[in-house]
């Protein structure tokens, strides 16, 4: 497999200078004449506004201050680079009358974040008090946080947006049932206030809404678990609640098509498990975790299947080389090596183990596809979303993920890169659907891309681990409902380009 990968980087990488003078339509076009092959872009609801889930900042801000309180070095719990970005966003800003103020985002010694994060006491929803003021020591308030809402008249935007860029209307979506846009949902959005209980008015409203974007393809779950069960797939009974939760979204919406239970559930359960996303642990073993998502998931396929049997019910995955920071001939080449093929067999091998023995249950597999994480030394180095590209890299997660399940669908419903550069958005688009098209020349069925995000609004659009001033790949700025498409950028304008052509 390795020299496979290796003959189709060098030629890959011999016929990229054909590529630089071959406008990307016609690469788009090469793929139809194939098969059906769909671009678009996508988002996830939990990114866009901030509903009853654990990304909410009260709980985030009760989480980090419970788990924090229990770790044998607080301060360096809050301040690690995994949290920084939650402790800033969760604590709301704070005025003393002797004059001290406080921003978390702007605020630049991390002593001071640490010391309000464990000191606040949240008092209510859109409220908290600070004990005392690390200036006076005097008992304050702190100012009223603003919440961030996404009213209709900015899904009306959303709407507007994706209409502008023609992605709706490709034959690929109109004519073959491929899906227009990818979309990931929250519980919290259709459960009834403080209850696991689905609210019927909310899914029926929450149904109408992805009515208007055709057919999506659908995740039921992504990166954040509602507030009811902040502890979701840590017990085995959750899964049955999951799988209603699933049909549920099913059943309101016939007409899609395609759907996934959960984003990435491998990178999810990691990065819960090692604190970096809420609840910031979990309390049973990495293992079992594992295996109540898997169990989540195949309830729910089985339940969603009796509601619709046409229903195509994906897998998801990001799927991620692991490499050497030094070369070969450097003292640090070995044990780099050795840690990537732990690693390797921990993620990738984790998903490939998860999904093996019930892959005749699926249809596909949702792939994301990010740089490959270097190693320097035992220590992981770079940036998931990092401005840096490599097509050896993205063909190496294609073939990979083909080889493990060479009869399923490839679908690639995550990519991009954090860049504000115009010109190096263009090339990322013309490179991955490069490999797209070389991947489809050697039999690997890949059905679509969908980029990532859509707009990189900071007040619409932020992810919380992000650091400030990130942008990221999406191909509208803002989401003004005055002016919905008056702030595309270059990645937007390509696309729009490369559909129309």
């Amino acid at each position: 497999m390795k020299k496979r990968i290796l003959f189709l980087s060098i030629l890959l990488n011999l016929a990229a200078s054909v590529a630089a003078s071959m406008p990307t339509s016609t690469f788009y076009r090469e793929l139809n004449a194939q098969s059906p092959f769909v671009v678009s872009c996508g988002c996830a609801m939990s990114q866009t506004h901030h509903s009853a889930n654990t990304a909410h900042p009260d709980a985030v801000l009760a989480s980090l201050q419970k788990t924090s309180k229990t770790h044998k070095d607080s301060q360096g719990f809050l301040t690690h680079k995994d949290r920084i970005g939650y402790v800033r966003k969760s604590l709301p800003n704070i005025t003393c009358p002797c004059g001290f103020k406080f921003n978390p985002l702007s605020e630049p010694d991390q002593k001071i974040l640490t010391k309000v994060m464990l000191e606040l006491t949240i008092q209510g929803p859109n409220q908290a008090m600070i004990l005392n003021c690390p200036n006076c020591r005097d008992v304050i308030k702190t100012d009223p946080r603003q919440e961030i809402k996404l009213t209709a008249a900015h899904q009306q935007a959303m709407l507007s947006q994706i209409e502008f860029l023609g992605v709706k209307n490709q034959a690929a979506c109109t004519n073959n049932g491929l899906p227009t846009y990818r979309i990931s949902l929250e519980a919290s959005d259709v459960l009834t206030q403080n209850s696991t209980d689905i609210d019927p008015a909310k899914l029926k409203t929450q149904a109408a809404f992805l009515q208007c974007l055709g057919n999506p393809l659908v995740f039921c779950h992504h990166y954040a678990n509602p507030q009811a069960i902040p502890d979701l797939f840590e017990k085995a009974e959750h899964a049955a609640w999951f799988a209603k939760y699933c049909a549920s979204i099913a059943q309101a919406s016939p007409q899609i098509t395609h759907i996934c239970p959960i984003s990435q559930p491998v990178g999810f359960a990691h990065r819960v498990s090692r604190g970096s996303l809420p609840p910031f642990k979990i309390n049973i073993a990495l293992a079992e975790y594992l295996k109540n998502i898997t169990n989540a998931q195949v309830q729910a396929c089985q339940e969603m299947k009796k509601i619709n049997p046409n229903l195509k019910v994906l897998m998801s995955h990001q799927w991620k080389p692991m490499k050497p920071l030094h070369g070969i001939f450097s003292p640090w080449y070995a044990l780099e090596k050795l840690i990537c093929t732990i690693a390797d067999r921990m993620y990738n091998g984790a998903f490939v183990k998860m999904l093996q023995p019930h892959q005749d249950l699926f249809d596909g597999i949702a792939l994301s596809i990010y740089p490959a994480l270097y190693f320097n030394g035992w220590v992981p180095s770079g940036d998931n979303c990092a401005g840096n590209f490599s097509a050896d890299d993205a063909l190496e997660a294609i073939m990979q993920t083909h080889t493990k399940f060479p009869t399923k669908d490839i679908y690639i419903v995550e990519t991009g890169c954090n860049t504000a550069d115009p010109e190096t958005k263009k090339a990322f688009i013309d490179m991955t659907l490069h490999v797209c098209k070389i991947a489809r020349e050697k039999n690997v069925s890949i059905k679509g891309v969908y980029f990532w995000g859509q707009t990189n609004d900071p007040e619409f659009y932020s992810e919380w681990n992000l650091p400030q001033g990130s942008t990221n790949f999406a191909p509208f700025d803002k989401l003004d409902p005055a002016n919905p498409c008056g702030s595309v950028n270059a990645s937007g304008l390509y696309l729009q380009e490369i559909l129309k052509a």
